[in-house]
């Protein structure tokens, strides 16, 4: 039985996540996204303070968002995947605070609307550590794409900067075979975020 990075391999054109739900998303696309920004969705929701179950219908809310909108999205350098979604996290907790804080008689404006125009909850995940996460977090979810001895090795010398040679001894693998697991591992991860990964 062929392993899934065999499979993978055999794909003429690799082709991005967004490009992929932009397309033709699989269910598997889909999850993948999922997986990839529910916890950054909730630690933005959090930090607007909205906690427990709303939290989680809010977080629900906004992934619905993407699942209708991304496949019309244009990432055409004017505005970052970042930016966009962190828009439209930030207008959703607006809408709820809103909703439970209506502006007073007077119209002044709650405590809520002058926090978050203070305090963007968004702005918490600059561009390097928004790539940071994302790049953590896609490597959580793309472990099973390679095979275990493929993964061992780039993740003892790529992610824990272990020397070549003592993987390699300790794999039972040459050293060149543990540079080649870092480039495959690395250009699927590349080819994976385009589109998502911001460059400076």
């Amino acid at each position: 039985m062929r392993s899934e990075e065999h499979n993978r391999g055999m794909q003429t054109t690799p082709v991005s996540l967004l490009q992929r739900i932009r397309k033709s998303a699989s269910r598997q696309d889909w999850e993948q996204l999922v997986q990839l920004c529910s916890p950054l969705l909730y630690h933005w929701v959090h930090r607007g303070n909205i906690s427990g179950d709303e939290a989680g219908d809010l977080v629900q809310d906004v992934l619905v968002t993407l699942i209708e909108n991304l496949p019309t999205w244009d990432y055409d350098g004017r505005q970052s995947f970042r930016g966009w979604l962190k828009t439209v996290t930030l207008n959703r907790c607006r809408d709820y605070w809103r909703k439970k804080r209506p502006k007073l008689l007077d119209g002044t404006e709650t405590d809520w609307e002058q926090w978050s125009v203070d305090n963007d909850p968004a702005d918490l995940f600059a561009q390097d550590q928004f790539n940071s996460y994302i790049s953590r977090r896609s490597l959580e979810i793309m472990t099973s794409r390679f095979e275990p001895q493929t993964w061992k090795a780039f993740m003892r010398h790529a992610v824990d900067g272990e020397a070549a040679a003592a993987v390699a001894l300790e794999l039972g693998l040459t050293e060149g075979a543990v540079y080649s697991a870092k480039c495959r591992v690395m250009k699927v991860l590349r080819t994976e975020l385009e589109g998502i990964f911001e460059s400076s």
